[in-house]
């Protein structure tokens, strides 16, 4: 049997699955499970090396494109970097270090250190319409 969603829940689901991401981190190590996100959360690790938390969501309603959705992140400028180390992912977090949900990205390497600020731009996340298999 042919499976498919319809437009309502995949919305929902995208809006409720990034209400509650309010940090941006730029680090230095990729994150791939969410038992390594901790590493995100602590400071002076050398892993986090520019965080933001923000009030409010900061991502755009999802919102359906001609193939599957898409969400857009809001940008971000002058974040203060905390530790030394060359800045290689950006992540956006939700939840606690236990219990994160976590998106992340490469961006371009860059060298920076203590103090120096780091700006994130905005980007899409594009999620494809469900197929079946």
């Amino acid at each position: 049997m042919a499976r498919t969603a319809s437009s309502g829940l995949l919305s929902t689901m995208l809006s409720e699955g990034f209400s509650t991401m309010r940090h941006i981190v730029v680090g230095n190590s990729a994150v791939a499970t969410k038992a390594s996100c901790a590493w995100l959360f602590a400071d002076g690790n050398g892993v986090a090396l520019a965080r933001l938390t923000t009030a409010s969501n900061m991502f755009n309603t999802p919102g359906s494109t001609t193939v599957g959705y898409t969400v857009a992140t809001c940008s971000a400028d002058s974040i203060t970097v905390q530790a030394t180390g060359l800045a290689r992912h950006v992540y956006m977090l939700g939840g606690t270090a236990t219990g994160a949900k976590f998106f992340g990205t490469i961006c371009t390497t860059r060298a920076v250190t203590t103090s120096d600020t780091v700006s994130v731009p905005s980007w899409n996340i594009r999620i494809g319409d469900p197929t079946s298999s």
